[in-house]
């Protein structure tokens, strides 16, 4: 079990899927037991599976449970539910966020997919200028 303001131990740690390094522009919306919106804002993917999600935000996120909101590379809404597993303040107003996915496997999949889709074609393309 991971505590809620503590990082996993590497050591310890048995991830289901590997894990791919990501940048990408997501918004949330904290909801709570009944799936009633307290809160939302904004942050950016670092690691990706498609189990979960290593999300940076400028402040905690207020509930256990949490929306991730993003927009694809053909302008369509990506969503996925999760849950909250951990947050580490890695320095003042800025946290790392560990999210399990919820949804089903297929929905998971798809949305790993496009934001990896998203992550390269930026990549590619911020390449490509320089």
């Amino acid at each position: 079990m991971i505590e809620k303001g503590k990082t996993p131990d590497p050591g310890e740690e048995k991830r289901q899927y590997p894990r791919i390094e990501t940048n990408n522009f997501v918004s949330y919306v904290c909801v709570d037991e009944e799936g009633n919106e307290i809160a939302e804002g904004y942050g950016t993917t670092r690691d990706l599976s498609q189990g979960g999600v290593k999300l940076e935000t400028r402040e905690p996120l207020e509930s256990p449970y949490v929306m991730l909101l993003a927009i694809d590379l053909n302008e369509q809404l990506l969503e996925i539910r999760g849950n909250v597993v951990y947050t580490e303040e890695v320095e003042k107003g800025r946290f790392f966020i560990g999210i399990r996915f919820v949804d089903t496997e297929d929905k998971q999949r798809e949305v790993v997919l496009n934001f990896v889709k998203s992550h390269v074609y930026l990549r590619n393309r911020d390449e490509e200028i320089d």
